[in-house]
């Protein structure tokens, strides 16, 4: 037996160590950040079923279970969140910022088989610092997916750009002034909308989820938000309720999320509202989002 214990007899690696000490738990949007990728361009890998997320079940488009493209916004906004503290990162986080983000293929949730084998698919998000001259803040995302069925082979399905605006020590002289004035115009532009769909009857939102299932988007319980919606010409404005997602999850249990996907999805109907008006009635999944600003709080 060995008495001294100025010796050590334990050898661990390091990728061990950090897996065991690891700040963060597994999360259910985002699974584990991988030990083995560096702090500079860290990776996160998760499995996706239907058995873990059941919401998955609610976003059905043309007769397939579709991972929704808000998803992927949501899971880079959780991977920013826990980048700035491995960081060690100084300040507490205002805003997420997103822009250029393309969705260039769906994930295909695969569901249960006749055997009650319930297939995953692995996902995974990287991130990447900008190389610039200008010290900018933007991080470059993308998703990536890995299935065993059919072709068995790795596909990109998102990128995009994300970064974050931290708090800063308040102006002596200038106070909170720009950042109540950059509300102030949002709050302007929002009652600019209004007056302009004022004119136009309100339009019924259980009329509207049930004409998008005739026409291919299948939405359930947790992506049929919208409670109010009107529309005037190219533009409209609605209120939309937090959906109950931890009451169809396991145990009733949904970890914290900034925004969950299916409230995030939800916020984009009324632009499905106005693309059935002004365009098609066929179905439809997003492809690009410009810009989004979402607050932490």
């Amino acid at each position: 037996y060995p008495w001294d214990h100025s010796l050590s007899y334990w050898y661990e690696s390091r990728l061990s160590r950090d897996h065991r000490l690891r700040q963060f738990p597994y999360h259910d949007l985002l699974g584990l950040w991988d030990v083995g990728s560096t702090i500079h361009e860290p990776r996160w890998r998760y499995h996706l079923n239907v058995d873990a997320l059941p919401w998955l079940r609610h976003h059905v488009v043309d007769g397939f279970m579709i991972f929704p493209g808000t998803g992927y916004i949501c899971m880079a906004i959780e991977a920013m969140k826990q980048i700035v503290q491995l960081r060690k990162t100084t300040g507490k986080i205002t805003n997420f910022h997103v822009k250029n983000v393309v969705l260039s293929k769906p994930i295909i949730v695969p569901d249960q088989r006749p055997d009650s084998f319930i297939p995953d698919v692995e996902v995974q998000l990287t991130l990447s610092r900008m190389k610039t001259n200008d010290g900018s803040r933007w991080e470059s995302f993308r998703v990536f997916s890995y299935s065993p069925e059919g072709s068995g082979s790795w596909n990109e399905h998102c990128s995009g750009l994300i970064t974050v605006d931290m708090d800063s020590k308040v102006d002596e002289v200038e106070g909170t002034r720009e950042e109540e004035f950059l509300v102030s115009s949002y709050k302007r532009k929002f009652d600019e909308i209004q007056e302009s769909c004022h004119f136009d009857p309100k339009i019924n939102p259980e009329k509207f989820y049930d004409d998008l299932r005739k026409s291919g988007n299948d939405f359930g319980s947790t992506f049929t938000c919208m409670t109010e919606m009107q529309l005037g010409r190219h533009q409209g404005w609605a209120k939309v309720a937090v959906p109950d997602v931890p009451a169809c999850m396991p145990r009733q249990f949904l970890q914290p999320h900034v925004i969950h996907p299916s409230l995030l999805d939800s916020l984009n109907h009324l632009a499905v509202v106005l693309f059935k008006k002004e365009c098609s009635n066929a179905p439809l999944m997003a492809t690009f989002f410009g810009d989004i600003v979402i607050s932490a709080d």
